[in-house]
């Protein structure tokens, strides 16, 4: 150590900050290429279930539209028939009612309804 001159120490700290660099500009470079391939990956795994949740989710509002349509058709039913219905029970006809014309219910239920409106039955 005691021959060391300044000359020697940087060469030497230049060659740490060069072999640094370097080590830097490998890392950076594989950091990007793994991101950029797990992107296409990713991509390409989440596509089909992408698809799957679709179809799942038309299968649902079809089944939920099905589900009020036939809970709206037993309700007018029975008030056609002349049962009772309480307060609570109206309430959760319009409440379904709601929710099944804005799912673009339409048709023969609107008839319906319209008909035991006018007969003052709802």
């Amino acid at each position: 150590m005691e021959n060391v001159t300044i000359g020697q120490i940087a060469s030497i700290i230049g060659t740490i900050v060069a072999i640094g660099g370097g080590v830097a500009v490998i890392v950076g470079w594989i950091s990007k290429s793994l991101k950029k391939y797990l992107t296409v990956v990713i991509k390409e795994e989440i596509e089909p279930l992408k698809e799957s949740v679709a179809r799942i989710e038309t299968e649902l509002k079809k089944t939920d539209k099905e589900a009020c349509k036939n809970f709206l058709v037993t309700f007018l039913s029975n008030v056609d028939r002349g049962e009772a219905i309480d307060e609570i029970e109206r309430q959760r006809f319009f409440e379904e009612w709601e929710h099944y014309t804005a799912q673009g219910g339409n048709g023969y239920l609107h008839a319906k309804v319209d008909r035991l409106k006018e007969k003052g039955l709802l």
